[in-house]
């Protein structure tokens, strides 16, 4: 969690962690915390009312000072400390730390806080929600504050959108998702009308149960390569296919998901390095090489080089003989490593 924190606050809590002779807790991160950001705030808010002082200042005349009955000078304008007060308890903490505040239910929250004149954001009294210059609400980033936060997931679908409301007590906001009916094509090449969501920002694709169909019976995998011409056509062609019989043991829809995943994986690596080996060139007569052994350290490999490659039924050489001093050696292309020497 401390990787969250900015430069500032993570130097101060190792300050303060090196203070303290046993490891911290997790109670204690979180003060350290509350503690931080209450600082945080009453920082800016003592540069908030200087700033208005100053402007105040230059606005009007002085008239700080008044001259009273023993002759001495005395500030006319007095500090309120009922503003640092709770508004509920009336203890020595603000609102949003007041544990009474943080018991009640959200919605009681809000009528309270309504009721006692605070900023909904920042629940300080003095000023309105419109002038506050504290952050927002971390769940949804809206101008209210994290107590006052309501989950509401409501989604109306119509024909052309989705609208997502999302309410709080100084506005309401609507976002609207675009949409697009598709046509999916099922394993029996049988046609589905579905609705899909748009959503730019997200990071994560998801289906309804309803709209999928799996099989308790058996699952497999397909590998397919996609390839793109230069005049822009595009191509999708079937490399390799697998299937299993579910096993005899009832499994879960997960689990054979699961299964199903790891054959497409293992099927996936499979075709990737027999196509790399096919793509990558073919050993050339006279080439000198090196072959590799699992067996023995890579300074005890056998050197040697290539007479003869020979070519599988698809005309594509994947293994080649090798004279080394040991004799004359044939290897597959995957255990055989060119030297740029010749």
């Amino acid at each position: 969690m401390t990787g969250k924190l900015d430069q500032i606050t993570n130097r101060e809590w190792e300050q303060h962690r090196n203070s303290m002779s046993q490891p911290p807790t997790l109670p204690v991160f979180i003060t350290f915390l509350n503690s931080r950001a209450d600082l945080l705030e009453t920082l800016e808010e003592s540069k908030v009312a200087k700033t208005q002082n100053s402007q105040a200042f230059n606005n009007t005349k002085p008239k700080s000072f008044v001259i009273n009955t023993n002759n001495n000078f005395t500030n006319h304008k007095s500090f309120n400390h009922k503003s640092s007060l709770c508004q509920l308890c009336n203890q020595s903490h603000f609102l949003f730390s007041c544990p009474n505040f943080r018991d009640l239910p959200v919605e009681s929250r809000i009528k309270k806080a309504q009721d006692l004149k605070v900023c909904l954001n920042c629940l300080r009294p003095g000023h309105v929600l419109s002038k506050c210059k504290l952050g927002s609400c971390k769940y949804c980033r809206l101008k209210h504050n994290t107590l006052l936060h309501i989950e509401n997931e409501p989604e109306q679908s119509t024909s052309q959108n989705v609208a997502l409301t999302l309410n709080n007590t100084s506005e309401t906001r609507t976002v609207l998702l675009s949409t697009a009916l598709v046509n999916v094509v099922d394993t029996n090449g049988k046609l589905h009308t579905a609705r899909v969501l748009l959503d730019n920002g997200s990071t994560a694709n998801f289906v309804s149960e309803d709209f999928c169909h799996a099989s308790e019976r058996a699952y497999g995998a397909c590998v397919f390569v996609r390839s793109i011409h230069a005049d822009g056509s595009v191509h999708v062609h079937l490399l390799s296919s697998k299937s299993k019989v579910a096993p005899i043991k009832p499994a879960t829809m997960p689990r054979l998901e699961l299964c199903a995943a790891l054959m497409g994986a293992r099927l996936h690596s499979k075709e990737k390095s027999k196509w790399h080996r096919s793509t990558r060139g073919e050993l050339k007569e006279g080439a000198l090489v090196v072959i590799k052994d699992k067996t023995s350290p890579h300074l005890m490999w056998l050197m040697g080089r290539v007479i003869r490659v020979l070519p599988g039924s698809d005309g594509v050489a994947r293994v080649a003989d090798i004279r080394t001093r040991k004799g004359v050696l044939r290897r597959a292309f995957n255990t055989i490593c060119p030297l740029p020497l010749q």
